[in-house]
């Protein structure tokens, strides 16, 4: 009993610290915002970076930075649906966007569009070095996509 209302004092400590913190976020400026956004992303805060998106209007913007961070919330979170309406909004604005032609990829793939993921990758340049580990990561989704 002590244990549960013990867990039950911290998880509410918890909370307020998390509404505190999104009134916070309400109020600052797109580059300190940007830098709260990513922190809540590494703390796997996803729902917070969605709450906060929705607040400030932010799947509006046209801040690439922000959008990216806001698609990989809605894709961690379940929602491809809106992460891929995200990352085509980016690539409205940057067709090139790697990380919203890596989100977009992962997303169809998730969902099982073997098409548009190769669409994706036939018009992305994901060669080099530096994409092994997304050109990995693709090809082990589409392993699984029948």
């Amino acid at each position: 009993m002590n244990n549960t209302l013990e867990s039950e004092n911290k998880y509410c400590a918890y909370a307020n610290k998390i509404r505190d913190n999104i009134k916070d976020l309400m109020i600052m400026n797109e580059e300190d915002l940007l830098i709260n956004l990513a922190h809540l992303v590494q703390e796997a805060q996803y729902d917070d970076v969605i709450t906060v998106a929705k607040a400030k209007e932010l799947i509006d913007c046209n801040n690439i930075k922000i959008l990216n961070i806001l698609h990989y919330a809605y894709f961690r979170t379940g929602n491809v649906a809106a992460a891929i309406d995200i990352c085509n909004k980016v690539l409205k604005i940057d067709s090139k966007n790697e990380y919203a032609l890596y989100g977009a990829a992962l997303c169809y793939a998730s969902i099982g569009n073997r098409d548009k993921v190769n669409e994706i990758l036939n018009s992305a340049d994901f060669t080099g070095e530096k994409y092994i580990e997304i050109d990995n990561d693709i090809k082990r989704i589409m392993e699984n996509i029948k």
